[in-house]
């Protein structure tokens, strides 16, 4: 009875240690300032209309923050602060106009954006990863099986 709260024990701890890794590694990832990141080339929409249609639609939500590039004070560096934006939402749109791929900036954001999607796949892998971990060592301490902690007991007697 005694090894097996050994092994119990030794499963916990490594679960424990499994879930303060991730948590610390949690903890670098930044908060989210927005909800969505719009992104789109303003000289395509401001020929029609002042912003695409899909911009003014998530705005309406009003409990969902958006960033579009336009609420960028004068005097900001843009490209840092776009960066810095993608990296703090939740999701991005990208609005694919006839010229978009034309505008580096876009393209700019198209990269950063994608670089952030991967990050974010990367995590629920590595959660998925733990999740399975943890499966599988409940699992291995359910089969039935000799414990060597005793059996080596036994056979120096």
């Amino acid at each position: 009875m005694a090894a097996s709260q050994h092994h119990l024990g030794l499963l916990g701890y490594i679960v424990g240690e499994i879930f303060l890794l991730l948590i610390k590694w949690l903890l670098h990832l930044p908060q989210e300032k927005h909800d969505v990141f719009i992104s789109f080339r303003g000289e395509d929409h401001t020929q029609q209309y002042h912003q695409p249609p899909v911009c003014s639609s998530v705005q309406e939500l009003k409990v969902v923050s958006t960033f579009i590039d336009y609420k960028i004070d004068k005097g900001q560096e843009l490209a840092p602060s776009l960066l810095k934006a993608i990296e703090d939402s939740k999701l991005s749109i990208v609005i694919f106009s006839q010229d978009y791929a034309s505008s580096k900036w876009c393209l700019d954001e198209l990269a950063h954006i994608m670089e952030c999607n991967k990050k974010t796949r990367e995590l629920k892998y590595q959660m998925e990863k733990v999740q399975s971990w943890r499966e599988a060592l409940s699992r291995a301490a359910n089969i039935a099986g000799w414990d060597s902690l005793a059996a080596s007991q036994h056979s120096s007697t």
